[in-house]
Protein backbone atom coordinates (compact mmCIF):
# COMPACT_ATOMS: atom_id res chain seq x y z
CA UNK A 1 0.00 0.00 0.00
CA UNK A 2 1.57 3.28 -1.12
CA UNK A 3 1.72 5.95 1.40
CA UNK A 4 -0.09 9.70 1.02
CA UNK A 5 1.25 11.60 -1.55
CA UNK A 6 2.24 15.31 0.21
CA UNK A 7 -0.72 17.61 -1.18
CA UNK A 8 0.41 21.09 -2.89
CA UNK A 9 -1.20 24.39 -2.22
CA UNK A 10 -1.38 26.75 -5.49
CA UNK A 11 -2.44 30.56 -4.97
CA UNK A 12 -3.85 33.08 -7.00
CA UNK A 13 0.03 34.15 -8.06
CA UNK A 14 0.68 30.83 -9.17
CA UNK A 15 3.72 29.89 -6.56
CA UNK A 16 3.25 26.68 -4.79
CA UNK A 17 3.56 25.12 -1.35
CA UNK A 18 4.07 21.35 -0.96
CA UNK A 19 2.46 20.69 2.60
CA UNK A 20 4.55 18.38 5.30
CA UNK A 21 2.55 15.86 7.10
CA UNK A 22 2.05 15.83 10.94
CA UNK A 23 2.00 12.58 12.56
CA UNK A 24 -1.12 12.36 14.65
CA UNK A 25 0.87 9.67 16.73
CA UNK A 26 2.88 11.63 17.96
CA UNK A 27 1.85 13.64 21.38
CA UNK A 28 2.38 17.03 19.86
CA UNK A 29 0.10 19.54 19.04
CA UNK A 30 -2.80 17.88 21.13
CA UNK A 31 -3.66 15.43 19.35
CA UNK A 32 -5.62 12.44 20.88
CA UNK A 33 -7.92 9.93 20.41
CA UNK A 34 -10.71 12.06 21.93
CA UNK A 35 -9.72 15.22 20.13
CA UNK A 36 -9.80 12.64 16.58
CA UNK A 37 -12.96 11.58 17.53
CA UNK A 38 -14.83 14.56 18.71
CA UNK A 39 -13.47 16.25 14.92
CA UNK A 40 -15.56 13.35 13.05
CA UNK A 41 -18.24 13.36 14.89
CA UNK A 42 -18.91 16.39 14.01
CA UNK A 43 -17.43 16.18 10.00
CA UNK A 44 -19.15 12.78 8.77
CA UNK A 45 -19.22 14.38 5.71
CA UNK A 46 -15.37 13.55 5.50
CA UNK A 47 -15.61 9.67 5.56
CA UNK A 48 -15.39 8.50 2.27
CA UNK A 49 -18.16 5.74 3.25
CA UNK A 50 -20.03 5.74 -0.35
CA UNK A 51 -17.13 3.74 -1.85
CA UNK A 52 -17.24 1.02 1.18
CA UNK A 53 -21.10 1.42 0.89
CA UNK A 54 -22.97 2.45 -1.98
CA UNK A 55 -26.23 2.12 0.02
CA UNK A 56 -25.41 4.31 2.95
CA UNK A 57 -26.62 7.51 2.75
CA UNK A 58 -25.78 10.96 4.40
CA UNK A 59 -24.07 10.26 7.85
CA UNK A 60 -26.55 11.95 11.24
CA UNK A 61 -23.81 11.71 13.85
CA UNK A 62 -26.27 10.30 16.99
CA UNK A 63 -23.77 10.34 20.16
CA UNK A 64 -20.24 9.32 21.05
CA UNK A 65 -19.51 7.06 23.63
CA UNK A 66 -22.26 4.57 23.19
CA UNK A 67 -22.77 1.50 25.40
CA UNK A 68 -22.83 -1.70 23.56
CA UNK A 69 -22.70 -3.98 26.63
CA UNK A 70 -19.62 -5.06 25.44
CA UNK A 71 -18.04 -1.33 26.15
CA UNK A 72 -18.42 2.00 24.54
CA UNK A 73 -18.60 2.75 21.12
CA UNK A 74 -16.92 5.59 20.23
CA UNK A 75 -19.11 7.08 17.30
CA UNK A 76 -22.67 6.47 15.84
CA UNK A 77 -24.24 7.77 13.12
CA UNK A 78 -27.38 6.76 11.22
CA UNK A 79 -28.86 7.51 7.79
CA UNK A 80 -32.62 8.29 6.84
CA UNK A 81 -33.34 5.00 5.39
CA UNK A 82 -32.16 2.99 9.13
CA UNK A 83 -28.30 1.43 8.36
CA UNK A 84 -26.11 2.38 11.77
CA UNK A 85 -22.31 3.43 11.62
CA UNK A 86 -19.89 2.55 14.66
CA UNK A 87 -16.62 4.52 14.46
CA UNK A 88 -13.52 3.49 16.32
CA UNK A 89 -10.64 6.36 16.42
CA UNK A 90 -7.13 5.03 17.22
CA UNK A 91 -3.80 6.87 17.19
CA UNK A 92 -1.38 3.95 16.99
CA UNK A 93 0.75 4.56 19.62
CA UNK A 94 0.78 1.11 20.97
CA UNK A 95 1.52 -1.46 18.69
CA UNK A 96 -0.74 -3.91 20.61
CA UNK A 97 -4.12 -1.85 20.49
CA UNK A 98 -4.18 -3.11 16.40
CA UNK A 99 -4.51 -6.73 18.11
CA UNK A 100 -7.66 -5.86 19.96
CA UNK A 101 -9.28 -3.28 18.07
CA UNK A 102 -10.92 -4.97 15.69
CA UNK A 103 -12.44 -7.78 17.98
CA UNK A 104 -13.67 -4.77 19.70
CA UNK A 105 -15.86 -3.53 17.34
CA UNK A 106 -17.06 -7.11 16.09
CA UNK A 107 -18.27 -7.13 19.61
CA UNK A 108 -20.29 -4.24 19.50
CA UNK A 109 -21.36 -4.80 16.55
CA UNK A 110 -22.70 -8.02 17.99
CA UNK A 111 -24.16 -6.72 20.86
CA UNK A 112 -26.51 -4.75 18.85
CA UNK A 113 -27.71 -7.66 17.04
CA UNK A 114 -29.71 -8.12 20.44
CA UNK A 115 -31.02 -4.83 19.94
CA UNK A 116 -34.49 -3.37 19.53
CA UNK A 117 -35.07 0.02 18.12
CA UNK A 118 -36.35 0.90 22.07
CA UNK A 119 -33.02 -0.14 23.04
CA UNK A 120 -31.31 2.08 21.06
CA UNK A 121 -33.36 4.89 21.28
CA UNK A 122 -32.94 4.22 25.08
CA UNK A 123 -29.14 3.81 25.24
CA UNK A 124 -28.77 7.00 22.37
CA UNK A 125 -30.63 8.88 25.05
CA UNK A 126 -28.41 8.02 27.80
CA UNK A 127 -25.36 8.90 25.73
CA UNK A 128 -26.65 12.18 24.79
CA UNK A 129 -28.24 12.55 28.08
CA UNK A 130 -31.45 14.06 25.61
CA UNK A 131 -33.79 11.57 26.66
CA UNK A 132 -35.15 8.25 24.58
CA UNK A 133 -37.15 10.77 22.23
CA UNK A 134 -33.55 11.82 21.05
CA UNK A 135 -32.48 9.70 18.00
CA UNK A 136 -35.64 10.46 16.15
CA UNK A 137 -35.13 14.05 17.01
CA UNK A 138 -31.95 14.05 15.30
CA UNK A 139 -32.87 12.65 12.26
CA UNK A 140 -35.78 15.43 12.11
CA UNK A 141 -33.74 18.22 12.22
CA UNK A 142 -31.77 16.39 8.97
CA UNK A 143 -34.94 16.62 7.48
CA UNK A 144 -38.76 17.73 9.23
CA UNK A 145 -40.58 15.50 6.01
CA UNK A 146 -38.48 11.87 6.94
CA UNK A 147 -40.83 8.72 6.95
CA UNK A 148 -40.69 7.62 10.62
CA UNK A 149 -42.14 4.50 10.10
CA UNK A 150 -39.64 3.65 7.39
CA UNK A 151 -36.83 5.22 9.68
CA UNK A 152 -37.85 2.72 12.71
CA UNK A 153 -38.08 -0.62 10.05
CA UNK A 154 -34.79 0.44 8.35
CA UNK A 155 -33.38 0.30 12.21
CA UNK A 156 -35.24 -2.90 12.99
CA UNK A 157 -34.25 -4.47 10.10
CA UNK A 158 -30.03 -3.46 10.35
CA UNK A 159 -30.43 -4.65 14.29
CA UNK A 160 -31.86 -8.16 13.67
CA UNK A 161 -29.17 -9.02 10.45
CA UNK A 162 -26.30 -7.08 11.98
CA UNK A 163 -26.38 -4.50 8.87
CA UNK A 164 -23.98 -2.68 9.77
CA UNK A 165 -21.27 -0.13 8.38
CA UNK A 166 -17.58 -0.53 10.59
CA UNK A 167 -15.37 1.84 10.55
CA UNK A 168 -11.63 1.58 11.90
CA UNK A 169 -10.24 5.48 11.57
CA UNK A 170 -7.14 6.79 12.73
CA UNK A 171 -3.19 7.24 11.92
CA UNK A 172 -0.66 4.73 11.90
CA UNK A 173 -3.14 1.89 11.09
CA UNK A 174 -0.69 0.71 7.51
CA UNK A 175 1.48 -1.86 9.87
CA UNK A 176 -1.02 -5.12 9.88
CA UNK A 177 -3.28 -3.69 7.60
CA UNK A 178 -3.98 -7.47 5.27
CA UNK A 179 -3.80 -9.45 8.67
CA UNK A 180 -6.66 -7.30 10.44
CA UNK A 181 -8.77 -7.47 7.51
CA UNK A 182 -8.12 -10.73 7.29
CA UNK A 183 -9.68 -11.16 10.90
CA UNK A 184 -12.91 -9.89 10.06
CA UNK A 185 -13.63 -13.12 7.85
CA UNK A 186 -13.30 -15.50 10.98
CA UNK A 187 -15.75 -13.31 13.49
CA UNK A 188 -19.17 -14.21 13.78
CA UNK A 189 -22.15 -14.28 11.10
CA UNK A 190 -22.59 -10.98 11.06
CA UNK A 191 -23.69 -9.27 7.61
CA UNK A 192 -21.53 -6.47 7.42
CA UNK A 193 -19.53 -4.01 5.88
CA UNK A 194 -16.35 -2.45 7.72
CA UNK A 195 -13.49 -0.07 6.55
CA UNK A 196 -9.87 0.80 7.56
CA UNK A 197 -9.60 4.40 6.81
CA UNK A 198 -6.19 6.42 7.88
CA UNK A 199 -5.98 9.89 8.04
CA UNK A 200 -3.16 12.22 7.15
CA UNK A 201 -2.63 15.34 8.64
CA UNK A 202 -0.88 18.34 6.77
CA UNK A 203 0.58 21.75 7.96
CA UNK A 204 -0.66 24.46 6.01
CA UNK A 205 1.05 27.77 5.95
CA UNK A 206 -1.09 29.61 8.42
CA UNK A 207 -0.43 26.62 10.91
CA UNK A 208 -4.07 25.37 10.30
CA UNK A 209 -4.44 21.46 9.79
CA UNK A 210 -5.39 19.87 6.71
CA UNK A 211 -7.15 16.34 7.36
CA UNK A 212 -6.88 13.81 4.40
CA UNK A 213 -9.33 10.26 4.96
CA UNK A 214 -8.23 7.66 2.56
CA UNK A 215 -9.64 3.90 2.49
CA UNK A 216 -6.49 1.28 3.34
CA UNK A 217 -9.24 -1.79 3.15
CA UNK A 218 -12.65 -2.31 2.67
CA UNK A 219 -14.67 -5.50 2.09
CA UNK A 220 -17.75 -6.41 0.59
CA UNK A 221 -20.94 -8.01 2.34
CA UNK A 222 -19.35 -10.94 3.62
CA UNK A 223 -21.17 -14.23 3.83
CA UNK A 224 -19.97 -15.31 7.02
CA UNK A 225 -19.12 -19.28 7.03
CA UNK A 226 -20.46 -20.99 9.84
CA UNK A 227 -21.54 -24.60 10.60
CA UNK A 228 -24.88 -25.78 10.40
CA UNK A 229 -26.30 -28.24 12.79
CA UNK A 230 -29.59 -29.70 13.79
CA UNK A 231 -29.78 -26.84 16.29
CA UNK A 232 -28.83 -23.85 13.40
CA UNK A 233 -25.68 -21.55 13.10
CA UNK A 234 -22.73 -21.68 15.47
CA UNK A 235 -19.80 -19.54 16.03
CA UNK A 236 -16.18 -20.20 16.10
CA UNK A 237 -16.22 -20.55 19.65
CA UNK A 238 -18.72 -22.94 19.78
CA UNK A 239 -16.24 -24.96 17.47
CA UNK A 240 -14.46 -27.30 20.26
CA UNK A 241 -13.40 -30.49 21.02
CA UNK A 242 -15.88 -33.07 21.47
CA UNK A 243 -14.85 -33.12 25.29
CA UNK A 244 -15.25 -29.11 25.69
CA UNK A 245 -17.96 -28.35 28.39
CA UNK A 246 -21.50 -27.28 27.32
CA UNK A 247 -22.73 -25.26 30.09
CA UNK A 248 -26.46 -24.92 30.72
CA UNK A 249 -27.37 -20.90 30.48
CA UNK A 250 -28.79 -21.26 33.63
CA UNK A 251 -25.74 -21.94 35.09
CA UNK A 252 -24.24 -18.71 35.58
CA UNK A 253 -22.29 -19.18 38.45
CA UNK A 254 -20.54 -21.92 36.39
CA UNK A 255 -19.83 -19.43 33.61
CA UNK A 256 -18.94 -16.72 35.92
CA UNK A 257 -16.19 -19.20 36.80
CA UNK A 258 -15.07 -19.57 33.85
CA UNK A 259 -15.01 -15.98 32.70
CA UNK A 260 -13.18 -14.98 35.58
CA UNK A 261 -10.71 -17.69 35.09
CA UNK A 262 -9.92 -16.33 31.58
CA UNK A 263 -9.61 -12.47 32.35
CA UNK A 264 -6.61 -13.93 34.65
CA UNK A 265 -5.25 -16.03 31.72
CA UNK A 266 -5.77 -13.04 29.38
CA UNK A 267 -4.23 -10.32 31.70
CA UNK A 268 -0.84 -12.90 31.66
CA UNK A 269 -1.16 -13.00 27.75
CA UNK A 270 1.91 -10.91 26.08
CA UNK A 271 1.75 -11.85 22.15
CA UNK A 272 4.84 -11.41 20.38
CA UNK A 273 3.17 -11.56 17.26
CA UNK A 274 1.12 -8.37 16.73
CA UNK A 275 -0.97 -9.14 13.76
CA UNK A 276 -2.22 -12.08 15.84
CA UNK A 277 -5.96 -10.41 17.34
CA UNK A 278 -6.79 -11.15 20.70
CA UNK A 279 -10.52 -12.00 21.19
CA UNK A 280 -11.89 -9.41 24.06
CA UNK A 281 -14.70 -11.56 24.49
CA UNK A 282 -14.44 -13.95 27.46
CA UNK A 283 -14.91 -17.66 26.97
CA UNK A 284 -18.28 -18.82 29.31
CA UNK A 285 -16.64 -22.55 29.00
CA UNK A 286 -13.33 -24.40 29.08
CA UNK A 287 -11.61 -22.99 26.19
CA UNK A 288 -10.26 -19.53 25.05
CA UNK A 289 -9.98 -19.85 20.99
CA UNK A 290 -7.61 -17.82 18.59
CA UNK A 291 -8.45 -18.14 14.47
CA UNK A 292 -5.91 -18.96 12.52
CA UNK A 293 -5.53 -18.63 8.78
CA UNK A 294 -6.69 -21.11 6.51
CA UNK A 295 -8.52 -20.84 2.97
CA UNK A 296 -11.68 -20.54 4.26
CA UNK A 297 -12.78 -18.75 7.59
CA UNK A 298 -13.41 -20.92 11.03
CA UNK A 299 -11.09 -24.07 9.92
CA UNK A 300 -8.39 -23.52 12.03
CA UNK A 301 -7.69 -22.64 15.34
CA UNK A 302 -5.20 -22.60 18.29
CA UNK A 303 -7.10 -22.97 21.90
CA UNK A 304 -6.00 -22.96 25.56
CA UNK A 305 -8.19 -25.20 27.84
CA UNK A 306 -8.42 -26.87 30.81
CA UNK A 307 -10.18 -29.78 31.30
CA UNK A 308 -10.97 -30.29 34.87
CA UNK A 309 -12.60 -33.88 34.61
CA UNK A 310 -8.77 -35.03 34.41
CA UNK A 311 -7.51 -31.97 35.96
CA UNK A 312 -4.51 -31.03 33.18
CA UNK A 313 -4.78 -28.17 30.95
CA UNK A 314 -3.03 -27.16 27.66
CA UNK A 315 -3.13 -25.67 24.34
CA UNK A 316 -3.36 -26.99 20.76
CA UNK A 317 -4.17 -26.40 17.11
CA UNK A 318 -6.46 -27.99 15.38
CA UNK A 319 -8.52 -27.85 11.70
CA UNK A 320 -12.50 -28.62 11.54
CA UNK A 321 -13.13 -31.88 9.62
CA UNK A 322 -14.54 -29.05 6.44
CA UNK A 323 -10.79 -28.16 6.22
CA UNK A 324 -10.11 -29.82 2.66
CA UNK A 325 -6.55 -28.49 3.20
CA UNK A 326 -6.24 -29.62 6.79
CA UNK A 327 -3.90 -33.03 5.80
CA UNK A 328 -2.10 -31.17 3.17
CA UNK A 329 -1.52 -28.44 6.42
CA UNK A 330 -0.29 -30.96 8.96
CA UNK A 331 2.29 -32.50 6.72
CA UNK A 332 3.58 -29.30 5.80
CA UNK A 333 3.75 -28.52 9.40
CA UNK A 334 5.20 -31.91 10.22
CA UNK A 335 8.45 -31.07 7.44
CA UNK A 336 9.12 -28.51 10.02
CA UNK A 337 8.66 -30.14 13.20
CA UNK A 338 11.88 -30.07 14.25
CA UNK A 339 11.79 -26.00 13.95
CA UNK A 340 8.90 -25.92 15.03
CA UNK A 341 9.45 -27.40 18.00
CA UNK A 342 13.00 -25.18 18.79
CA UNK A 343 10.44 -22.23 19.52
CA UNK A 344 9.53 -24.81 22.77
CA UNK A 345 12.17 -26.15 23.65
CA UNK A 346 10.40 -29.59 24.10
CA UNK A 347 8.77 -32.19 21.99
CA UNK A 348 5.21 -31.45 20.80
CA UNK A 349 2.43 -34.04 20.51
CA UNK A 350 1.63 -34.76 16.93
CA UNK A 351 -1.97 -36.11 16.71
CA UNK A 352 -3.48 -37.73 13.38
CA UNK A 353 -5.39 -40.63 12.64
CA UNK A 354 -6.97 -39.35 9.27
CA UNK A 355 -9.37 -37.52 10.90
CA UNK A 356 -8.79 -35.56 13.22
CA UNK A 357 -5.55 -33.47 13.86
CA UNK A 358 -4.60 -31.93 17.46
CA UNK A 359 -1.08 -30.45 17.61
CA UNK A 360 -0.43 -29.96 21.73
CA UNK A 361 1.90 -28.66 23.34
CA UNK A 362 2.48 -30.67 27.23
CA UNK A 363 0.00 -30.46 29.20
CA UNK A 364 0.08 -29.14 32.66
CA UNK A 365 -1.77 -30.90 35.82
CA UNK A 366 -3.33 -29.01 38.95
CA UNK A 367 -5.18 -29.87 41.93
CA UNK A 368 -7.58 -27.39 42.98
CA UNK A 369 -8.26 -24.22 40.20
CA UNK A 370 -9.78 -22.69 43.08
CA UNK A 371 -6.73 -22.29 44.88
CA UNK A 372 -5.00 -18.39 43.57
CA UNK A 373 -1.67 -19.62 43.79
CA UNK A 374 -2.44 -22.80 42.13
CA UNK A 375 -4.54 -21.30 39.43
CA UNK A 376 -1.92 -18.20 38.75
CA UNK A 377 0.53 -21.29 37.48
CA UNK A 378 -1.63 -22.51 35.14
CA UNK A 379 -3.00 -19.43 33.57
CA UNK A 380 0.51 -18.18 33.45
CA UNK A 381 1.41 -21.67 31.71
CA UNK A 382 -1.60 -21.14 29.38
CA UNK A 383 -0.23 -17.73 28.55
CA UNK A 384 2.89 -18.93 28.02
CA UNK A 385 2.25 -21.58 25.80
CA UNK A 386 -0.08 -19.37 23.50
CA UNK A 387 2.28 -17.29 22.66
CA UNK A 388 4.91 -19.92 21.65
CA UNK A 389 1.88 -21.58 19.64
CA UNK A 390 1.31 -18.48 17.72
CA UNK A 391 4.74 -17.92 17.18
CA UNK A 392 5.67 -21.34 15.68
CA UNK A 393 2.05 -21.72 13.57
CA UNK A 394 0.40 -18.51 12.73
CA UNK A 395 2.65 -17.60 9.84
CA UNK A 396 3.69 -21.04 8.65
CA UNK A 397 -0.35 -21.18 8.30
CA UNK A 398 -0.20 -18.06 6.43
CA UNK A 399 2.49 -18.80 3.67
CA UNK A 400 0.69 -21.60 3.15
CA UNK A 401 -2.90 -20.27 2.49
CA UNK A 402 -1.24 -18.11 -0.23
CA UNK A 403 0.64 -20.21 -1.98
CA UNK A 404 -2.50 -22.43 -2.20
Amino acid sequence: MSAFANPIVLNSLGSSIVLDRIPLTTNLDGFSEKWLQEVLYKNPQCLPTKEIDPRIGALIPICMEIQTGSGPADILYVTETGHLILVETKLWRNPEARRVVVAQILDYARQLTSWSFTDLARETGRASKEGPDYLLSCVRKVNPNFDEAEFVDGITNSLKSGDFLLLIVGDGIRTGTESLVNFISEYGNLHFRFGLIEVAAFKLPNNDVLLQPRILARTEILQRTVIVGSTGKILLEDIAKEDDVVLDDKNISQRQWFQDFWEGYRSYLRLDDLDQPIPSALPKSTNFYFSMPSATPNECWISAYIAQSNFTGGVYLTFHKSCEKAQEYFELLLNEKEEIESVFGAPLNWENNGQKIFISVPSINFKDLNNLVERKVVQEYLAEMSNKMVNAFRHRLEVYVKED
